[in-house]
C-alpha cells in the first residue's frame, strides 16, 4: 500500500526532476563525443557573460580556414602547450593566423593562432555542468562537499527511501541516472581556459584568493627585496634576502593596504622615494622583474612608481630607465632603454581609486607588462648601460613619452618585489589571484 503524503509526493517529483535535469545536462555534454566532437570545461571568466567558469562548452570540428569572425573557437594555446583557450574570433592577421579575444578582456590576445591550431567552434553550452571539475581543480573542498550532499539527499528522496515507499525499480532507476550523471561530469574531457594570453592571460578561476598566504607566496618566489608596507619604516625588507634598503621621506599608513588589514607606502611625496642600497655594476640587471600593487584616485596627474637610475633617493638620476609610471590619462607605461624606445604601455586608465597589481619582466625572451593579469609582451629588447640602483618612488622621467609633469606618484603602493629573476606570466597571473582584494 503506498503510504505517501501530499508533500512526500511533492519532493518525490522535485527531486526525480533535479536529478533528471542533471543527466540531460550531462548527456548534451557527453553524447557529442560520439560524433568526433570535443566538451570543454571552462575555468576562468574571460568569455563572461555568455560562458561562465564552470560551463561545459561542446566545440564541433571545424578547419582553422573556415572559420569567420564572430565565432568562439577552440584551440591549442600558443603560449602552454598542455592548455587549451576558448575565445571569440576577431579577425586574421596579414599572414592568415586567427586573432581571439575574450568577451571580457579589454584587448584582444596577442598570440596568433595559426589555422592548424584551431580544433573547432563552440556550438552547445551547458551552464554549471563543470562547476565540480572548477572547485577540485581550485582546491574548493566546501562547495564540493556540499553540491555532493545535496546529490546523495536528492538520490534518497528521489528513490522514494524518505516516504518508506518499496519501490526497487524506481530506486533502482533513479540510483542509476544519478551514477550516469556523477560518472558523466567526473569524465569530461580537459579543461579550457577560455583564458587571457599574452595581452590578455589567465590560467585559473579566482575562487581561492583567499586562502593563500600573499607574503609567503612572494617570499617562495625568491625575490631579492619585499617591501610589504606593514611597518613604520618602509624600506623593511620581509624577502629573507636580508637587503639592506634606505627610505628618504616616504611613510606608511596601517589600515591602507590592498586587503583593508595591512599597512602601505605613500608615495606622494615631492621627491620620497626609496631604493636597494645594493649598486648594479653596468650594464645593470638584463634579467629582472618588478612587482606591487598600487591605488590612485587622483585623475590628470600620473607618476613614477618604480625603475632603475644611476642616483640612490632623493637625487634625480641622470641615467634612467627600466621604469614604470602612470601618465596623466591614467594609462601605464613599462619602458626599457633611454627615454623608453622600447615599451609597453595600456590602453585602459588605472587612476580609478582601485587597487591594482603589477609585473614587469625582462629577459633575453623578451619584455611582459601584466596588469591585473592580462599581459602585453614584446620580443626582447635593450636596457640602457650604466651602474644604478633599483629605485621606488620619486625619480626622472624627462623625456619619456606621455612623461607627467610631476615625478612622484599621488598615491599608495603595496608589497614591493624585485627579483632578479624574469617570473613567468602564469607566476605573476597566480599572485594576482592570491592577492587581489575581495
Amino acid at each position: 500500500m503506498n503510504t505517501a503524503t501530499w508533500p512526500g509526493l511533492i519532493l518525490l517529483v522535485a527531486a526525480r526532476t533535479v536529478l533528471f535535469a542533471v543527466l540531460g545536462m550531462a548527456v548534451w555534454a557527453v553524447t557529442p563525443l560520439a560524433l568526433g566532437w570535443t566538451s570543454t570545461t571552462v575555468v576562468t571568466g574571460s568569455m563572461a557573460p555568455a560562458i561562465n567558469a564552470g560551463d561545459v562548452v561542446v566545440s564541433m570540428p571545424m578547419a582553422g580556414a573556415d572559420v569567420e569572425p564572430g565565432r568562439v573557437v577552440l584551440a591549442n594555446d600558443p603560449d602552454h602547450a598542455d592548455r587549451l583557450r576558448l575565445h571569440r574570433m576577431l579577425e586574421r592577421n596579414p599572414e592568415g593566423a586567427l586573432i581571439l579575444q575574450g568577451d571580457a578582456n579589454p584587448e584582444p590576445d596577442s598570440s596568433p593562432i595559426g589555422n592548424e591550431e584551431v580544433r573547432g567552434i563552440g556550438v552547445i553550452r551547458v551552464p554549471w555542468l563543470g562547476l565540480p571539475l572548477v572547485w577540485l581543480r581550485a582546491g574548493a573542498m566546501g562547495p564540493l562537499v556540499a553540491t555532493t550532499a545535496a546529490l546523495a539527499v536528492l538520490c534518497a528522496i528521489g528513490s522514494g527511501q524518505l516516504q518508506q515507499v518499496r519501490r526497487p525499480a524506481a530506486i533502482a532507476l533513479t540510483g542509476t541516472l544519478a551514477a550516469l550523471g556523477v560518472l558523466a561530469v567526473a569524465t569530461l574531457p580537459p579543461t579550457a581556459s577560455a583564458a587571457f594570453s599574452a595581452r590578455s592571460q589567465s590560467t585559473a578561476a579566482f575562487t581561492t584568493a583567499a586562502t593563500v598566504d600573499y607574503g609567503n607566496l612572494i617570499r617562495t618566489a625568491k625575490p631579492i627585496v619585499f617591501w610589504e608596507g606593514d611597518t613604520a619604516d618602509p624600506a623593511r625588507d620581509t624577502s629573507g634576502a636580508s637587503a639592506s634598503t634606505n627610505n628618504a621621506g616616504l611613510t606608511t599608513q596601517a589600515g591602507a593596504g590592498r586587503t583593508g588589514r595591512g599597512g602601505a607606502v605613500y608615495l606622494a611625496r615631492p621627491t620620497g622615494g626609496m631604493d636597494l642600497a645594493k649598486r648594479f655594476p653596468g650594464p645593470g640587471p638584463q634579467s629582472f622583474t618588478l612587482e606591487l600593487w598600487f591605488k590612485t584616485g587622483l585623475q590628470g596627474q600620473g607618476g613614477r612608481l618604480i625603475g632603475y637610475g644611476e642616483s640612490r633617493a632623493p637625487r634625480s638620476s641622470g641615467l634612467y630607465d627600466r621604469a614604470i609610471y602612470l601618465t596623466t590619462d591614467g594609462r601605464i607605461i613599462y619602458g626599457n632603454d633611454g627615454y623608453g624606445p622600447n615599451r609597453l604601455e595600456t590602453k585602459s586608465r588605472y587612476d580609478d581609486g582601485q587597487w591594482h597589481h603589477i609585473v614587469a619582466t625582462r629577459d633575453a625572451s623578451g619584455m611582459r607588462l601584466i596588469v591585473d593579469g592580462t599581459a602585453l609582451s614584446r620580443q626582447a629588447a635593450s636596457v640602457q648601460s650604466y651602474d644604478g640602483h633599483w629605485r621606488v618612488g620619486y625619480d626622472n622621467l624627462s623625456g619619456w613619452p606621455s612623461a607627467p609633469s610631476l615625478n612622484s606618484f599621488p598615491g599608495w603602493a603595496d608589497d614591493i618585489a624585485i627579483y632578479d629573476r624574469a617570473l613567468t606570466v602564469t607566476e605573476a597571473q597566480e599572485h594576482y589571484r592570491a592577492g587581489r582584494p575581495n
